[in-house]
């Protein structure tokens, strides 16, 4: 998920759980707002909350801007909702108090098991050995390098730099107007061939590993591209590729261990009790 999509669906639930800004009722402005809307506000600190640490340094001004654009979209709806009453709708309520719910239940297990689940290479690679039939591409793939140019001058000019005996990689640093991949020598990563814009995708597929394609106009500029690597569909991820997808699949599973050994511990504490059609209902899975 994307951190502007993942600002947006906190941004919902935040609405949802009654948290618009300052709280319920119309305050002063406080120092750190960033937008009011009928006196409810939104802070500085409060959009800071909805960023997950690990995120913050990836999510750029304009995001930060877009979600704020939203908030006060939300704001005006929710403003006018609660003039005609949702708020105290019976089974609107009882969402929130579930969500509200869940999410506190989130933030427990979360600081439960911030230390606990550890998934080392070597159990990776172990897990890759064992299960590799499970991890192919479902999809072509190519590895792609590119130097972008909008104008015809400038692809034109880095394909003679390349002819003359130039790196492709330091043609990228000093010709490329993609400012994201330059500094990689071009090096886009892994793309779908699919994903690719018609032009360039016919370049991709003729060329050879190494090979560079001359300027190739597109709807946008100009492109020069290069192909490192091919992923056909069907044929077996090498573990560098499937690696990261095995960690979360093992880091899941030890998460669900230490939640259910948290689970047995208050369960024995815990008085439960079910009636009617959930009187066989138990608080652990049948096995």
């Amino acid at each position: 998920m994307s951190q502007k999509l993942y600002l947006y669906v906190i941004l919902l639930s935040i609405f949802l759980l009654g948290g618009m800004g300052c709280g319920g009722e119309k305050t002063n402005r406080p120092k750190d707002a960033l937008a009011c809307v009928d006196g409810e506000c939104l802070t500085e600190r409060e959009v800071e909350y909805q960023i997950p640490e690990v995120y913050r340094s990836a999510v750029t001004p304009e995001e930060k801007k877009d979600y704020v654009r939203q908030w006060i979209r939300n704001a005006v709806f929710y403003q006018e909702a609660k003039n005609q009453k949702f708020d105290q709708d019976k089974r609107i309520q009882s969402l929130v108090e579930q969500m509200v719910k869940d999410l506190v239940v989130k933030e427990f297990l979360d600081a439960k098991l911030k230390d606990k689940i550890n998934v080392t290479d070597e159990e990776a690679l172990r897990y890759y050995q064992q299960n590799h039939q499970m991890f192919v591409w479902e999809d072509d793939f190519i590895r792609l390098g590119h130097i972008f140019t909008q104008k015809m001058a400038g692809a034109t000019l880095a394909d003679l730099l390349i002819k003359q005996g130039n790196k492709f990689e330091d043609v990228a640093l000093r010709m490329s107007e993609d400012e994201k991949t330059k500094k990689r020598g071009g090096d886009v990563g892994l793309v779908r061939i699919q994903d690719l814009p018609p032009e360039v995708a016919e370049f991709a597929l003729k060329l050879k590993p190494k090979e560079i394609s001359p300027p190739i106009q597109t709807s946008y500029g100009f492109e020069i591209i290069r192909i490192t690597d091919r992923k056909q569909k069907g044929n077996a991820q090498e573990f560098e590729w499937a690696k990261e997808q095995i960690i979360n699949i093992l880091a899941s599973e030890q998460r669900q261990i230490e939640i259910d050994k948290i689970l047995k511990q208050l369960l024995e504490k815990a008085k439960i009790e079910t009636f009617g059609w959930a009187s066989d209902v138990t608080p652990l899975e049948s096995k």
